[in-house]
């Protein structure tokens, strides 16, 4: 399944139809990244957000989103 990931409501959504879809989530590798070239003297604002997006903000919503499926799958 795909999804941009640098929406919450998005992050949510796939989480769902993937929980729907199989009946649980076992695990979850979060490895969407993405490395704009980019040097402090260069970088906007539309670039840190790009980055911060893929690389901080996706992944740990992400994660937030499958905790209570992956939970379960410890109990």
């Amino acid at each position: 399944m795909r999804a941009e990931l640098t929406g919450v409501e998005e992050i949510r959504v796939l989480v769902q139809k993937v929980a729907h879809e199989f009946g649980r989530i076992d695990v979850l590798v979060n490895s969407a990244a993405n490395f704009l070239p980019s040097s402090v003297i260069s970088t906007t604002e539309e670039i840190w957000d790009a980055s911060l997006d893929t690389n901080v903000k996706g992944p740990f919503f992400l994660a937030q989103a499958a905790a209570p499926w992956l939970r379960e799958r410890m109990e």
